[in-house]
């Protein structure tokens, strides 16, 4: 589970900065450096992919799968992202 929690928060991280991140071995320690905020402007295109990336990573950590067909609401607007009522911040 931790494995695939770490694949989708650099999914997200690629989404954000549109830079691709080398999976490591055990051991192996990389830094990302990112961009300050003012620079990161994800598409409305990348902004959903970061939604429903995050979505899995929810169910997830929670055990929940919605169900079929029931994708949830997504929207958006300049301040943060919303999925069924729980929003991320963007700068």
């Amino acid at each position: 589970m931790t494995e695939k929690i770490l694949n989708f928060t650099l999914e997200i991280i690629y989404l954000l900065t549109g830079e691709r991140f080398p999976l490591l071995k055990s051991g192996d320690h990389m830094t990302i450096t990112v961009p300050p905020c003012d620079s990161l402007k994800p598409e409305r295109h990348n902004m959903q992919k970061i939604l429903e990336v995050t979505k899995k990573m929810m169910e997830l950590l929670t055990g929940e799968v919605s169900g079929a067909g029931n994708s949830g609401t997504l929207s958006s607007n300049r301040q943060g992202m919303c999925l069924d009522g729980d929003c991320i911040i963007v700068c």
